[in-house]
Parts: C-alpha cells; structure tokens; sequence
C-alpha cells in the first residue's frame, strides 16, 4: 500500500512499529524519517500520526546509540502529547546516556508525576540522583526498582558507585558482579579489582585488573590508572 500510495504516513509507521518490535532499527529509523518527509508534501491533506512517528523514531534512535537525534525526538514527541510518561521517560535515557542527569531527572520527575507506579523510571531515577551525589536517596530508589524486577547494567554499576562512596566495599563488590552478568565492560572489571583490593583479596582483583587490560585494544585512562595504582600498591 505505501509503494501504490506514498502520502500513507499511517502505513509507514506501521512499518516502523513492525521494524522495531523484530530488532531492525535502522530500518524503523528510515520508515519513520520517510513517514515524516511525506506528511511535508504539500499534496498530503491525511491525519499524521505525529506523537506515534516521532516516538518509533526516538525509540530506533536510542537503540542506534543516536542519542542527541533521539532526545530531540522524543522532545517533538512530547511536544504532541505532553502526558505521555514513556515519552519523558525515554528522553531521560537519552540524556542520562548523555550525562545530561539534571535533565533527566526533569523528565523522570515528570514521568511519575504523570505515571507514580512506573518501576522503571523510579529505577532510573535513582542512577541519576547518584550520579549527582544524592546516593542516599539514589540507593532507595535504585533498591525499589530492583525489588521490582527491573536489574540491568546501569543499575547495577550506579549502585557500586554508591556504596563506593560510603566505602561499604562488599555491598560494591556484590553490585559490579552482578553488574558484570550483564555486561562485561573494562570500566566495570577494572572498578571490580580496586574493591577486590580494598577487601584484601589480591589474587582476585590482579584476575579482574588482568581482564579489563584484556578487554580494550587501547586501555583507558581508567583501567590504566588502576592498573598502576595496584601494582605500586603490590
């Protein structure tokens, strides 16, 4: 129907909803983009779904690491449709991604003002408030969302920074493994072998410092930085 009829903008966003539920995000990308290109056509004169494309394309876009096009996405998106909590919640993930945390703590603001039982923003909300030194409140909030299911990466690795914070080093120890069974990062393994040394367990952090070297072809600063620091230590 959209190769017979190219102005069928609902059509297309089909297409793009369909794109992104199955994985390809590049391609929900372009059927959104081709959706809002067509509704400029002065010969278009249909409904455009206006608040559901620039949400598909946010949402592509955040997959893609896109993270500038998806905040600016989700801001058109909202522009169409101010109470939609997801909206605000997905542009917090793309200025959290950003390291834009007072913004996003903006938008989960708003996210449970409109939605108050949303695990996932009040979850997020907690990475934030760390981030900005509130790792109290951070923690509560983090420790909520965990109860309620919602364990991932960033989570995780917001909390060992926490508890890092108020030197609690097997509470951090704890939170960067389980931080790891997600996803395997030199930052998190390298931050892992500085705890594993605080705690007096040397053979584990040279292990864990050994495979942060291991897991860039060009070490950071930061794991570099451990590295030297636990082998002036040794």
């Amino acid at each position: 129907e959209v190769d017979n009829d190219p102005h069928y903008v609902e059509g297309r966003s089909i297409l793009a909803r369909v794109a992104l539920a199955e994985g390809r995000h590049s391609d929900a990308m372009n059927q959104a983009m081709n959706s809002i290109e067509a509704a400029k056509d002065q010969r278009f004169t249909s409904f455009f779904p206006r608040f559901e494309v620039y949400r598909l394309l946010a949402e592509a876009q955040l997959a893609l690491a896109l993270y500038p096009e998806a905040e600016g996405s989700y801001r058109v998106a909202i522009e169409a449709r101010p109470t939609s909590a997801s909206a605000h919640f997905g542009r917090a993930r793309a200025r959290i991604a950003q390291n834009d945390h007072a913004g996003a703590e903006s938008d989960l603001e708003q996210a449970l003002a409109l939605r108050p039982d949303y695990p996932a923003a009040r979850a997020d909300l907690g990475i934030v408030l760390i981030a900005q030194g509130k790792m109290t409140e951070g923690l509560a909030r983090l420790e909520a969302g965990l109860a309620d299911g919602f364990d991932d990466h960033r989570r995780r690795s917001a909390m060992a920074e926490a508890y890092i914070a108020q030197a609690n080093w097997t509470a951090a120890r704890d939170a960067l493994e389980a931080a790891l069974r997600h996803k395997e990062t030199a930052h998190e393994r390298a931050t892992l072998a500085k705890v594993q040394w605080q705690l007096g367990e040397r053979a584990q952090a040279r292990e864990s410092i050994s495979m942060a070297l291991q897991l860039e072809e060009t070490s950071s600063d930061y794991v570099l930085s451990i590295s030297r620091q636990l082998s002036a230590d040794d």
